[in-house]
């Protein structure tokens, strides 16, 4: 009886198995994925913008620009923290353009700019610390000398460069608030007040505010940042014509942005 289990256990063993041996586990392997590569400067210039994409009545002039200046210190950036070259750099930016000027119906001045990061970790830190930099609740108060241009910390309110190191006064107020975004991943704007103060050597006091709306969207590894300004308020010049004044409100920002965000998102998929 012994022998004839046996017999019949080695039978059904065989059969079992073939040769006797366990067959050879079988293994999953996990799905490859690929990332696309970071946009380019080429894909981000490609994707800027022209004038007949633009809003109605807009126009443009200049051209686009790819360089990055990072600047720190009063009058760069929000709160004098840094420039958003400055925190695109901190946070491993890849490539970076800007459209041309353009000139809004109102009399502002507006443009498009266009950050690619290489992943949505470095994009997501540059927008954090945009919104962590604007964030001076008492406001701001420096000086800036008056020169030929806006560069290098100057400001030019005058004509001419006869008034070039004129010091004025600057007041400064910035505030955040939350976006719509055009189902963008992260979406707020930055909305800074500017007045300007002096006094001439003859005793007359001159004045004048500024006021920007800068929208920011992130869109996976993009970031969009749309921008528009406008002058007011001018007192003690006597060639200003106050029905020049305009200063933008979110509303006009957001409704410029609705226009041109879907030329810039049609043309990067791979964002």
């Amino acid at each position: 009886m012994r022998r004839m289990l046996g017999v019949l256990l080695v039978v059904l063993l065989v059969g079992c198995g073939g040769s006797g041996e366990a067959a050879p586990p079988t293994t999953t392997l996990p799905p490859t994925t690929t990332t696309a590569a970071p946009l380019t400067t080429a894909d981000l210039l490609g994707a800027l913008p022209t004038v007949l994409n633009l809003p109605s009545g807009w126009s443009s002039s200049g051209d686009p620009d790819t360089s990055l200046d990072p600047q720190t210190g009063e009058g760069f950036g929000s709160c004098g923290k840094g420039n958003s070259h400055s925190r695109a750099i901190a946070n491993n930016v890849v490539a970076f353009a800007r459209s041309s000027g353009f000139r809004t119906t109102e009399g502002g001045w507006s443009s498009l700019g266009l950050y690619s990061f290489g992943t949505e970790e470095d994009a997501k830190g540059f927008v954090a610390l945009t919104v962590s930099q604007a964030n001076c609740p008492d406001g701001l108060e420096f000086e800036q000398e008056e020169g030929e241009n806006w560069e290098d910390g100057h400001v030019d309110l005058f004509f001419g460069d006869e008034w070039d190191g004129q010091v004025w006064t600057v007041l400064e107020d910035i505030s955040l608030g939350s976006a719509a975004g055009g189902d963008a991943d992260e979406a707020f704007f930055v909305e800074e007040r500017d007045e300007y103060l002096t006094r001439t050597e003859g005793g007359n006091d001159l004045g004048s505010k500024y006021k920007s709306i800068r929208i920011y969207e992130r869109h996976g590894r993009l970031v969009i940042v749309h921008s528009t300004g406008g002058s007011c308020c001018f007192y003690g010049y006597s060639n200003v014509d106050a029905t020049n004044d305009y200063t933008p409100t979110f509303d006009e920002v957001s409704a410029s942005l609705d226009i041109l965000r879907p030329h810039v998102l049609d043309a990067l998929p791979d964002k």
